[in-house]
């Protein structure tokens, strides 16, 4: 960040040591980096690539950069297969400004002409985006084994879930199953919140984020706010031990009854963290 704003400005020494630390870590930076050097740009970037440097410097992971789905995936493929310049193309810099905003900027930066060395970077980062949330079908049953004791869902029980939640790449593997601290909440009947406080009011959403702020999808609570929640979301979602950080210690309580005790394996000062299978 220091080479981006200039203050202090950069020696030539200190540019070339920062310029092969980066070629060790991030490959794809270095042919840019080698084009600022032979213009003579030590004490600070052009003001056209400081957009680009600002982001991949900061603390952002690359799924926030450029996320990925199948409709970036396709307009990444079109735009590096354009000319240079695509500034007269209405069509793509829409569907760039639409989807992938931040990517937008970056190209509005050097007057929407990609270069060889952009078109690097941009799919590097784009591909470490796509390795963020491999697709669990993809897997191997060595790398994702199945529970021996549990179906998966069927069609139907797939659809009902997709109504109500959207976690594109966590979706429903396995069923959640019943345990003794469920008591009677399937037989109930009743749109109304079973808990005490505003009971006329709608649940709420669940949402989950990664700790860098990265939303990985919500839900529509089917009632009130309960560890059941989370223990429905993880237990349905995922296969093998999931690490879990809670910061109420009546959480740990509810959700250690419901895996009929015994499976707790951690309990830091920073907060309470356990696994389960």
């Amino acid at each position: 960040m220091q080479y981006c704003l200039g203050v202090p400005p950069l020696c030539e020494a200190d540019f070339t040591s920062m310029k092969k630390s980066i070629s060790r870590s991030f490959p794809p930076l270095g042919p840019l980096l080698n084009i600022m050097e032979n213009i003579g740009c030590f004490e600070s970037c052009p003001p056209e690539h400081r957009p680009l440097l600002e982001l991949l410097g900061s603390s952002s992971p690359a799924c926030a950069l450029i996320p990925y789905n199948v409709v970036n995936e396709q307009i990444l493929s079109k735009m590096f297969d354009s000319p240079k310049d695509i500034s007269r193309d209405a069509e793509l810099l829409n569907s760039i400004q639409i989807n992938i905003p931040l990517l937008f900027e970056i190209l509005k930066s050097v007057s929407f002409e990609i270069s060889p060395e952009y078109k690097e970077i941009i799919s590097e980062v784009f591909a470490k985006s796509k390795d963020t949330f491999p697709n669990p079908s993809a897997c191997t049953s060595d790398q994702f084994p199945k529970p021996k004791t549990e179906d998966p869902l069927t069609k139907e029980e797939l659809d009902i879930a997709s109504q109500t939640a959207f976690f594109p790449k966590l979706v429903p593997i396995r069923q959640r199953g019943r345990y003794t601290a469920d008591k009677g909440k399937f037989n109930a009947e009743s749109c109304r919140k079973d808990s005490t406080r505003h009971p006329t009011l709608l649940p709420g959403i669940f949402t989950v984020f990664c700790e860098h702020g990265i939303c990985y999808g919500f839900q529509i609570m089917e009632n009130n706010e309960s560890p059941n929640v989370p223990f429905t979301f993880i237990r349905t979602r995922f296969l093998t031990g999931v690490y879990v950080y809670l910061l109420r210690l009546t959480y740990l309580v509810s959700i250690f009854n419901s895996l009929k005790k015994g499976r707790v394996s951690r309990i830091k000062k920073s907060g309470i963290k356990f696994v389960f299978f």
